[in-house]
C-alpha cells in the first residue's frame, strides 16, 4: 500500500510537467528488451508507471518533475522497490530513448473540439483546464486544444487517456496547423 501511495504522489505532483516546453526530469525504472508485468502489482494497471515501446524493447518511467532535486527526492523514496538501476533522466534523454529527436520543431497537441460558441473552460472535465488553449478561427468558431507535446508517442499516450475520459472526437494534431501563439 505504501508503494502505491508513493506512485500516486508521483503521478499527481507531476502530470503537467511531462508535457511542458521546459526540460523535465523523470525516474527511469527499467530499460529492457521484454515487457515486464513487475509494476502491475504496485499500481494495478494505472498510469502511475508508464511503459513505452522502443525500437530495442521497453522503458518504464515514473513521475515528471520540474527540477532535478524533486526527482532525486522521489528517487530516494522509491529506492525500496529493490531495483538497482533506477535513475533520473531528463526529458531530452527520454525522447531519445523513445526513438525521437529532442531537437525537432514539430509540436503536437490534442484537438478537443471546435464549437460555434465560446465554451466555459471549466466544462472540460477529467482534464487539466489550465492546459486548455482557446482560439477563435477566421469563421468565428472556437477551437480548443490541450497541451503541447514534443514527441508523438507521448502525445498519442495522452490522447488515448483523453479518449477514455469521454472526448470521443479528440485527435492529435501538429500545433503549427493552428494560429495559436507558441509561447
Amino acid at each position: 500500500m505504501k508503494i502505491f501511495i508513493i506512485y500516486i504522489s508521483l503521478f499527481l505532483i507531476s502530470c503537467e510537467a511531462m508535457f511542458s516546453q521546459e526540460v523535465t526530469y523523470h525516474l527511469l525504472l527499467l530499460n529492457q528488451k521484454s515487457k515486464s508485468g513487475y509494476f502491475d502489482k504496485y499500481n494495478n494497471g494505472s498510469q502511475n508507471v508508464r511503459s513505452y515501446r522502443t525500437k530495442d524493447g521497453y522503458v518504464f518511467v515514473a513521475g515528471s518533475f520540474k527540477t532535478m532535486q524533486e526527482a532525486e527526492a522521489q528517487l530516494e523514496k522509491i529506492g525500496e522497490l529493490g531495483l538497482k538501476e533506477i535513475r533520473v533522466i531528463d526529458s531530452k534523454e527520454l525522447i531519445k530513448l523513445l526513438g525521437g529527436d529532442s531537437s525537432q520543431d514539430i509540436i503536437f497537441t490534442i484537438h478537443l473540439g471546435t464549437f460555434s460558441t465560446k465554451q466555459n473552460i471549466n466544462s472540460f472535465e477529467n482534464i487539466q483546464q489550465n492546459d486548455i488553449l482557446e482560439q477563435q478561427d477566421e469563421n468565428g468558431n472556437f477551437i480548443y486544444i490541450y497541451k503541447r507535446f514534443y514527441n508523438y508517442l507521448i502525445a498519442k499516450e495522452e490522447w488515448l487517456r483523453v479518449l477514455k475520459s469521454g472526448y470521443d472526437n479528440a485527435f492529435v494534431m501538429n500545433i503549427n496547423r493552428y494560429n495559436f501563439k507558441n509561447d
